[in-house]
């Protein structure tokens, strides 16, 4: 049996634990010797905290109670505000319900995010209860009168006068206007139903602040700490100024995260970014965003018609709201009031006020009407399920401004004029940057005609021109209606409008018709009197792009009697079941993570002991979710300890074999990383360090939290050890831990992935096990002789990096031997290389003679694999292995490519319909030729996620943040993977190929074959290269220089050789060569990219050589990896490996040398 021991992961005594103990939730043997297995809590925990009090129940009785006392104090906080929540409400929590209350318990601030109807309302409704009754003060904030008589009114029925009586509602304006009166009721509690009102400004952040109760001081700093940081970013200051900003940063930070105690602030509805200084202080402050995840759960018939008003509420007639498209104004709510009072209908205004709310509960309205606003009391104010089940709107909801209006927005300028073909997209990019905050003051400059100074009033002045400049275009080109985007100019009686589909409003009106209740999401009807075709059809795009699910029918087609009795029965009998399942997301890179979060729309995150944290709701299937925290770990969080255990960190016992893993940390003064228990660098002594031990924690905070944990590191051996590492972290806290896969970071890969969750791959897990014993125990003994050779620390060597090291070695001894002189001859526009000798020739004398020519058919190359990418971007760029690779990360992990390490030609079905559609877009679609390119395997081909070409993403990289870190390098790399991908989904090419002999002065024959044309088929996306050479006898100049008759070996000459000898996979190709590179063994040459093997290189290849023979041989290594592969399939014993393999290796190429081993 192999177990991994782990240092301080006892969840009770932070002592070490076993992987055997932890991987099931168990404590350490020190805190709980024995276990009886029958006795524990499930496998996958029904509820929070079992475990937890399970420990505490075996623990509280031996006085052995220690890290876990804090956890018992908050599931038990918990467990109380649940019983509170089934006492007032007689409802079990759903699971979201149970998330929020989990963090309401822990005195959490955070926003709640969730649908519409989702009982958002209701769990803070309960908490301010609970809160009030605890004898806290807590101040609800709304943003209408109707609203506060609403909350007032609905709390007091959760719990009677006594509910209220620790509590006050107010409005937004209220607050903002009564900043002192509200400071001197010192709530402990703050809930915000709308954020927005104040992130709108500066003020009104400070009111917000001042009303929490952190200190000036403490605002001061954060608005300090938002400075610096945003200075850390663009600066381009030397290392040592850096190095200062990031050392106040911390001391900020610091000083934050110990402020005095403020009121826990709940945020129920925001949309707006805080993005100015202020506001991103707040978010310092807090330790998250503002803002909430957008979602729109719905269970309503979306239906459209062009009727009349008084056609459609002679057949509804009852239990129906009628909200009024704003550009009707007052004359049309008025309008629709006497139209359906004419029909004998009982009708109600919705206005400010709780009369209307009253009369609509009591039944006494057939008919309400009220305006479609987004921030208007019958579209958000109304929860009356039993009386709403039809929502008619009267007209397109849509925002109608004056075009000088929208156009003080800089960027509506930009916008409109890049739609016209009048602008760049270069000139977006000095706006982008802008704050809300620089943009209002941009807008209201522009609106009042006033000055800015400073660089603000330079961009001012610019955005004057652009508008003025979009102004005139749009004079010249609107002659009815023109179309950019999402947004409509039209010319009403000379003048410029501008109308925008409001699906904020259809959503949130629709949903007055579709509420939670205990039968599940009611059942509701959505009518849209279509006055407008082309903003309706942009309505309905608008509402796709967001995951919404809407697929309209026409009124006419429809059976309303069937209809409404569906309708009824939803209410009385069973509704719509929504599922919103909670669960941690973990993955390895920080860039993937943000990715993931942007990719099913808005998204928020939270900061946890400098850790980020991303929250965004994930669709599974129509009616279920995932609300997902995504935390990335960083890469490995432990690696197999230094410190003085066993044989280099492995113990062998009888049957047992245990690997000591401690957590991997990094220097922040020299960047190098170790895995020990020492608090400084062994490197250079430092103790400014940072542990993965902290993202370790922070995953088992929030693992309490959630249903469940989905693990979503890298599909490869790596990421299967993280994936390892990450479940014995979590596995107490919560049990139900999944792997899930994906091989490209979109919107399909992620969802595919959740639906089919699996266990973690321990054959991958044993393979990495042994393979660090492996490189430990070769690794270390190599490296000690090697550097008492050498006299040299910074020595090693490998089963990988032997073979490389002593290929580029002979090549260059071959290289030396070989030495003459080298020409450059230029025929056409072909070039040769020829080796001239030991004499140096200026002119030499070539006869070209065409032996043949023929027309062939050329079909593509397949897509890349990793070492074929490497080779050709190496060609086209002259760029390194390392480079390569780190780009092609960057691209895998923004969602534009597939996983970039594998070894397979294959192409997915979705994948091949990538290239149909970019082909069909392109006028190509005659040139589509499908091809899978062999067999699924681990991995598909590196290829394209959409059929974007590399052109049309470099238009998006100014437009989306999500391509913000694209460079010039993402782009030529993309295009080259883009058009390779695309060719190989095409015909084949018809190609003229010439086959020459060429003689060189009597030097040498060569027999050449040239491509001289090429037509048709792939060449269209990706050139072949074409030459031509003409016939006769010419003498031509030579371009000399020292060289060789043997060419030394370049980076995809050496990947070739990996590949070829099946030494190297594709995630150890380019760490091979770093490693020999950062050992001082090898250079690349700056001009010709060649690998050189250095003094001290050479000197450790002799030491190799002589003392490690078989260390240097390709099949010897080669075997090893075949044995790892077996293992990993689970056909070896990894056991049997460690013991028997490793130790016979161990023996044969290390014989003995006199060096004693610990």
């Amino acid at each position: 049996m192999i177990e991994v021991v782990y240092p301080n992961l006892c969840p009770n005594c932070g002592g070490p634990i076993t992987s055997t103990r932890a991987i099931l939730g168990l404590l350490c043997e020190r805190c709980v010797p024995k276990y009886d297995t029958n006795g524990l809590p499930s496998k996958t925990v029904p509820d929070r905290g079992e475990r937890v009090v399970d420990a505490y129940s075996r623990l509280i009785g031996t006085n052995s109670l220690l890290g876990l006392w804090d956890n018992y104090i908050e599931i038990s906080e918990y467990n109380k505000l649940v019983g509170f929540f089934k006492q007032v409400t007689g409802l079990e929590p759903r699971s979201l319900q149970r998330y929020w209350l989990f963090r309401m318990a822990r005195g959490e601030s955070f926003a709640l995010s969730a649908p519409t109807g989702m009982g958002k309302t209701t769990t803070l409704m309960v908490y301010a209860v609970y809160s009030a009754l605890a004898r806290k003060n807590v101040l609800f904030v709304v943003p209408t009168a109707s609203l506060r008589d609403q909350i007032q009114s609905r709390l007091k029925q959760l719990y009677g006068s006594e509910a209220v009586h620790n509590v006050r509602v107010v409005t937004s304006t209220y607050m903002n206007r009564n900043v002192d009166e509200i400071r001197a009721f010192e709530p402990e509690l703050v809930i915000l139903d709308d954020a927005d009102a104040f992130l709108k400004s500066g003020k009104s952040t400070d009111k917000l602040v001042e009303v929490l109760g952190f200190s000036v001081e403490a605002y001061r700093n954060a608005i300090e700490l938002v400075r610096l940081k945003s200075l850390a970013l663009l600066s381009k200051k030397n290392k040592e100024e850096q190095e200062e900003i990031r050392k106040k940063i911390e001391q900020l930070s610091r000083e934050l995260t110990n402020t005095q105690d403020v009121a826990q602030l709940l945020v129920a509805s925001a949309t707006l970014r805080p993005k100015g200084a202020k506001q991103r202080a707040l978010r310092e402050l807090l330790n998250f965003d503002v803002s909430t995840v957008q979602l729109y759960t719905r269970n309503v018939v979306d239906a459209f018609t062009k009727r009349s008003l008084r056609e459609v509420l002679e057949t509804l007639k009852e239990r129906t709201l009628v909200l009024v498209s704003r550009d009707r104004g007052k004359n049309g709510i008025r309008e629709a009031k006497e139209l359906a009072e004419s029909l004998g209908l009982r009708v109600g205004l919705a206005v400010s006020g709780r009369r209307f709310l009253d009369k609509l509960s009591r039944g006494e309205y057939d008919v309400l009407i009220g305006s479609a606003s987004q921030y208007g009391v019958a579209v958000r104010g109304i929860d009356e399920p039993n009386m709403i089940y039809n929502v008619v709107f009267y007209g397109v909801p849509k925002l109608r401004f004056r075009v000088e209006d929208y156009l003080n927005n800089p960027l509506n300028s930009i916008k409109t004029l890049v739609g016209l073909n009048k602008l760049s997209t270069n000139e977006i990019s000095e706006f982008l940057r802008l704050s809300n905050g620089e943009l209002t003051a941009i807008r209201l400059a522009l609106k009042n005609n006033s000055q800015l100074t400073g660089k603000l009033g330079q961009l001012a002045e610019r955005a004057r021109a652009l508008k003025e400049e979009a102004l005139e275009a749009l004079s010249s080109e609107v002659k009815g209606s023109l179309l950019i985007g999402f947004t409509v100019f039209r010319k009403v009686e000379g003048n410029v409008i501008v109308e925008v589909p409001d699906h904020v409003t259809y959503l949130q009106g629709s949903g007055r018709a579709s509420r939670l209740t205990p039968f599940g999401l009611t059942l509701g009807l959505s009518l849209t009197i279509v006055d407008d075709d082309l903003i309706y059809e942009l309505l309905l795009k608008r509402l796709r792009s967001l995951n919404v699910s809407v697929n309209p029918v026409e009124w006419e087609r429809l059976d309303y009697r069937e209809l409404k009795e569906k309708m009824r029965e939803s209410r009385e009998k069973r509704g719509k079941e929504v599922e919103i399942k909670t669960a941690l997301l973990v993955v390895e890179s920080p860039v993937k993570a943000r990715t993931i979060s942007r990719l099913f729309g808005k998204s928020t995150s939270r900061t946890i002991s400098g850790v980020r944290v991303y929250e965004t709701i994930i669709p599974v299937e129509e009616d279920s979710y995932y609300l997902v925290n995504v935390v990335a770990t960083k890469g490995h969080l432990t690696d197999l300890t230094t410190d003085s255990v066993g044989l280099y960190g492995i113990e062998t016992d009888g049957s047992r074999i245990r690997m000591h893993y401690s957590w991997l940390k990094r220097c922040l003064k020299c960047g190098r990383t170790f895995a020990s228990s020492s608090d400084s660098c062994p490197y250079c002594g430092s103790a400014d360090i940072i542990s993965s031990e902290k993202v370790a924690k922070v995953l088992r905070r929030l693992s309490i939290e959630v249903d469940e944990v989905l693990i979503a590191t890298d599909p490869d051996v790596e990421g299967e050890k993280i994936a390892f590492d990450v479940a014995n972290v979590v596995a107490f806290y919560n049990t139900n831990v999944r792997r899930i896969k994906y091989h490209e970071v979109t919107k399909q890969g992620i969802i595919s992935a959740l639906r089919s969750p699996r266990t973690i791959d321990m054959g991958s897990v044993y393979a990495h096990f042994v393979r660090r014993a492996e490189d430990r125990i070769v690794g270390f003994k190599v490296s000690n002789v090697l550097k008492d050779e050498l006299s040299d620390a910074n020595n090693g060597s490998g089963r990988v990096q032997g073979p490389v090291l002593k290929w580029i070695a002979k090549r260059y001894e071959d290289y030396v031997r070989n030495k003459g002189y080298v020409g450059l001859v230029n025929l056409g526009d072909v070039r040769f290389r020829v080796f001239l000798g030991k004499e140096k020739k200026e002119r030499l004398r070539i006869i070209v003679r065409k032996l043949d020519e023929t027309m062939t058919v050329i079909g593509p190359k397949p897509p890349f694999t990793t070492d074929q990418l490497l080779e050709e971007a190496s060609k086209t760029f002259g760029w390194n292995p390392s480079q390569i690779m780190r780009l092609a990360q960057d691209l895998f992990e923004t969602g534009l490519i597939t996983y970039h390490r594998t070894d397979s030609s294959h192409v997915s079905s979705y994948g091949i319909e990538i290239a149909r559609n970019y082909l069909a877009s392109n006028d190509l679609l005659s040139e589509f030729q499908p091809r899978q390119w062999g067999g699924p395997g681990t991995h598909e081909a590196i290829r394209p996620t959409s059929p974007v070409d590399a052109k049309t993403l470099n238009d998006q990289v100014l437009v989306n943040p999500v391509f913000n870190r694209l460079t010039t390098a993402h782009l030529k790399l993309y295009d080259l993977i883009f058009r390779r991908f695309i060719a190989s989904q095409m015909r084949p090419a018809t190609a003229r190929i010439a086959k020459y002999e060429v003689e060189f002065d009597g030097l040498e024959r060569r027999v050449v074959e040239i491509v001289t044309e090429a037509r048709g088929g792939f060449v269209s996306v990706y050139p072949l290269k074409t030459g031509r050479l003409e016939e006769g006898e010419f003498e031509v100049p030579v371009r000399v220089s020292l060289g060789s008759a043997i060419q030394l070996l370049d980076y995809p000459e050496v990947v070739r050789l990996m590949k070829e000898y099946r030494i190297g996979r594709p995630s150890t190709y380019v760490r091979t060569i770093q490693a020999i590179m950062r050992h001082g063994y090898v250079i690349e040459s700056k001009r010709a990219k060649k690998l050189i093997i250095t003094r001290k290189g050479m000197r450790a290849y002799r030491v190799l050589e002589s003392k490690f023979p078989e260390l240097l041989e390709e099949s010897t290594t080669a075997r090893l990896l075949d044995a790892l592969d077996k293992v990993a399939q689970g056909v070896a014993s990894p056991e049997d490996f460690i013991r028997s393999s490793v130790a016979s290796y161990f023996e044969s190429v290390l014989p003995n040398d006199g060096y004693e081993y610990v």
